[in-house]
């Protein structure tokens, strides 16, 4: 699920998130995609180095958070 963008979404520089925003909204609904979050979130998600690494680096505020970039955010709390 790590490599899956619809569950670990890339954070987006501004001027390039308002062309990936209509992108992305268009997945709000989908069943596919509430089904295979629902799939992720029920199953114990070992993190590799890497994913622990780049989210030590959001929170030490390196990097930017990616969260608000979700499809969940995004389609207001699938």
């Amino acid at each position: 699920p790590w490599f899956d963008e619809s569950f670990n979404t890339s954070a987006y520089l501004a001027s390039r998130f308002k062309s990936v925003y209509p992108e992305l909204k268009k997945y709000c609904g989908e069943q596919w995609l509430s089904g295979r979050n629902q799939y992720y979130q029920q199953k114990e998600l070992n993190k590799s180095f890497s994913v622990r690494y780049l989210q030590s680096l959001v929170d030490k505020g390196k990097l930017p958070n990616p969260d608000k970039y979700s499809l969940k955010v995004i389609c207001d709390g699938m």
